[in-house]
């Protein structure tokens, strides 16, 4: 009997191993890995692997630096990944020792446990039901980041989406967003209103493309770390 699914590989350059990711041939924008979310994994992949950030102590670092330092030791951090798909962004934060939780609607519960089975994530990895929107009816743990992978599709879900990051995120939650720009002039608009919306309670920076794996970065794809307002 042929798979209903379809791998592909994902190389771990920080800790020298490789994740495979199933993708199902049948289902919604969830069941394949994009580009951005491939742009995101590989910047976290990135810069755990770079020097530590130099900071000054008992200040309030920037947005971006702060993301960096947390991201250097996310093998101490609490993760959850919002709109997960495929879990591929949470899947490599969890391999990185991050008590990673993917979380996304039911019917892609499956798909996600398969992957997290794959890669031998279980002790990492937990499978979630989270519908945007409905945060308050499930029990999730206070997360040190936020990871959003190209979640800005749907007219109708961009304010559950919006709510739902505020609502999880605390006041030293990172949240890292990454979102490919589309030709349509709808999502345009789209994304547009949601970049300015997370501006009004967040401080936003856009992460430089130098700081960007150097395989995995494109004009069109970005990465932006927020961080709430003090």
């Amino acid at each position: 009997m042929a798979s209903d699914t379809f791998t592909r590989s994902l190389d771990v350059d920080s800790s020298k191993n490789e994740l495979t990711i199933h993708q199902s041939y049948i289902g919604d924008v969830g069941c394949v890995v994009w580009d951005a979310a491939l742009v995101l994994s590989k910047f976290i992949d990135f810069a755990h692997a770079q020097q530590p950030v130099k900071t000054e102590p008992e200040r309030r670092h920037g947005v971006l630096d702060s993301a960096l330092l947390l991201i250097q030791r996310i093998n101490t951090a609490t993760a959850v990944e919002l709109g997960g798909g495929t879990g591929v962004v949470g899947l490599l934060a969890a391999s990185l020792g991050c008590n990673t939780y993917i979380t996304d609607l039911e019917d892609l519960m499956p798909l996600i446990q398969k992957n997290i089975e794959q890669n031998n994530l279980q002790e990492k990895a937990t499978a979630t039901v989270l519908r945007w929107g409905e945060h308050k009816n499930i029990s999730l743990p206070e997360a040190d980041l936020l990871l959003v992978a190209d979640c800005v599709y749907y007219p109708e879900s961009l304010l559950p989406l919006l709510d739902t990051i505020s609502a999880l995120a605390g006041p030293s939650t990172i949240v890292l967003v990454s979102y490919e720009d589309r030709d349509s002039e709808m999502k345009q608009a789209l994304q547009k209103t949601f970049s300015e919306s997370l501006r009004k309670e967040f401080e936003v920076e856009e992460v430089p493309t130098d700081q960007l794996h150097p395989e995995y970065r494109a004009q069109d794809i970005h990465v932006l770390v927020a961080r709430k307002m003090t």
